[in-house]
């Protein structure tokens, strides 16, 4: 049986990176299979003992939901080999695997920092994000930036200290942008996975992530579109105003 997690900060592309591999999904919990391999964004997320698992992390616990989350994909077991996109999973839980004797591979999803931040600050206006977690990479992060920022730096200082111990055939690192933009980054993914994408459905805009609306727990799509087109008006008329061609347009 073999895992592949994928490591990265919240907002960074891993719901596209599953239907990338999958297809369209009818939600973020469910298994599409291609190839005798399954794929799910978040497969795990309804179940009772995940959730709490990842508020014990949160409290400086360490829970182990590797054996339960084996238990429960042999219910109705399909295929030997997962692609699972949750950075929660891969972050948190992938040392848990290995000591349940699963072969684990890695993907770390770079995703430009700004662009990050950004997309959380909209995404959870109130302040919520998953930084100030108890991990061995803490120390290597200033506490006092931001909440957004620190969320950042310190999973970028976490992945650091996991990737020196996985094997160089282990790991993959992917930056977001460069696999939006770059055939050769996509099939560089695909030699890692082992099957091929979807690049059809590659209909995000470079370095500005609007979430697939198929997915769940993503808003309502109307009133996603309308941000969208409203904040592309404001951003056109913010440069015709600095660039001073209203002067011009009333002259003419």
């Amino acid at each position: 049986m073999e895992f592949i997690f994928v490591f990265s900060t919240g907002r960074s592309g891993t719901a596209l990176l599953a239907q990338y591999f999958g297809g369209v999904f009818k939600n973020k919990y469910t298994w599409n299979y291609r190839d005798n391999i399954a794929i799910a964004h978040e497969p795990f997320d309804e179940l009772e003992e995940y959730s709490q698992a990842i508020k014990d992390i949160k409290q400086g616990k360490d829970p182990k939901v590797a054996g339960f989350l084996l238990r429960e994909l042999e219910k109705n077991k399909k295929c030997d080999k997962y692609l699972i996109t949750d950075n929660k999973l891969g972050r948190w839980f992938w040392d848990d695997f290995c000591r349940e004797g699963i072969k684990i591979r890695m993907i770390y999803l770079l995703r430009n920092e700004r662009d990050v931040v950004r997309s959380l600050q909209h995404t959870f206006p109130n302040g919520i994000f998953w930084g100030y977690q108890p991990t061995d990479a803490n120390s290597l992060v200033d506490r006092t930036l931001p909440p957004p920022w620190y969320h950042v730096k310190e999973t970028s200082a976490q992945w650091i200290k996991i990737r020196e111990k996985l094997a160089s055939d282990q790991y993959i690192e992917i930056s977001f942008e460069r696999f939006l933009k770059e055939k050769a980054e996509r099939e560089r993914l695909q030699n890692f996975v082992r099957i091929s994408g979807y690049d059809n459905l590659l209909k995000h805009r470079i370095n500005t992530h609007i979430p697939f609306f198929g997915m769940a727990g993503y808003g309502d799509k109307r009133k996603s579109m309308k941000k969208m087109v409203l904040e592309v008006i404001g951003s056109i008329f913010k440069r015709v105003l600095i660039s001073g061609r209203f002067q011009d347009i009333g002259k003419s």
